[in-house]
């Protein structure tokens, strides 16, 4: 039974997709409270290992995204194949650097050289150099990012721009809770619940990285060669 509601997406399948991954990113959150109430004390002692911790790199939850992050990644990367789209193997480059970013911590690594080495200790009023300097990575590979898809869109097939338009809004949204969450919990302002900030930041980013994972799934799957319908003739009645 074809299920596709959109000749660029397969809804219904990125719906099942996103619904399995989501019990996954639910009990990562879940480990980490627990974590946190072991911590207190409150918790079996085991439970205070920092490998359930979701803001632990090379940690459960961390690893989860990586492997997201890559899958995403791959499917984007055949459709580019399929399709012959320049603009989704921009898309599909993101998400590769997403997943190393996420797994190497190279953003951390590139703000902390920026902020202690370029802007000589400036803050702008974020608690740490190497936070402005984390900022300004981010800016320095978005703008990039945004400059390919932009040269790309202009000579791209309308296929191939709506799934980068569908596939670009998940992106948008991981980055939302990647940089701006994580600026917000960098500032003075989160010090009264720097624990909250710090557990949306990572918890909106997985979630988000889910839904970029299932719709990159869906696009594939509306984009897969169907069967050519078979009519019933009144001669065949």
């Amino acid at each position: 039974m074809d299920t596709t509601l959109d000749p660029v997406l397969d809804l219904k399948l990125a719906l099942w997709v996103f619904l399995g991954l989501l019990p996954i990113d639910a009990a990562f959150l879940a480990l980490n409270a627990i974590h946190l109430q072991a911590l207190d004390g409150n918790a079996p002692a085991w439970l205070q290992n920092s490998v359930f911790s979701i803001h632990l790199e090379l940690g459960l939850s961390e690893g989860a995204e990586y492997l997201q992050s890559a899958l995403t990644a791959l499917v984007v990367g055949l459709m580019a194949r399929r399709l012959r789209a320049p603009i989704l193997w921009v898309l599909c480059a993101l998400n590769a650097w997403m997943a190393l970013d996420n797994a190497l911590a190279l953003h951390e690594r590139m703000g902390w050289r920026l902020g202690r080495n370029v802007f000589d200790g400036m803050t702008l009023g974020l608690n740490r150099p190497e936070d402005l300097g984390e900022l300004i990575a981010f800016a320095l590979i978005g703008t990039g990012f945004l400059i390919l898809l932009a040269l790309t869109w202009r000579t791209a097939s309308p296929r191939a721009r709506r799934i980068a338009a569908i596939l670009s809004t998940a992106v948008a949204a991981a980055a939302f809770f990647g940089v701006g969450v994580d600026a917000f919990h960098s500032s003075p302002w989160a010090r009264d619940f720097e624990t909250l900030a710090a557990t949306v930041e990572d918890g909106g980013e997985s979630l988000m990285l889910s839904l970029g994972c299932a719709l990159a799934v869906g696009c594939y799957a509306a984009g897969r060669p169907r069967r050519p319908a078979t009519t019933t003739t009144l001669a065949e009645a």
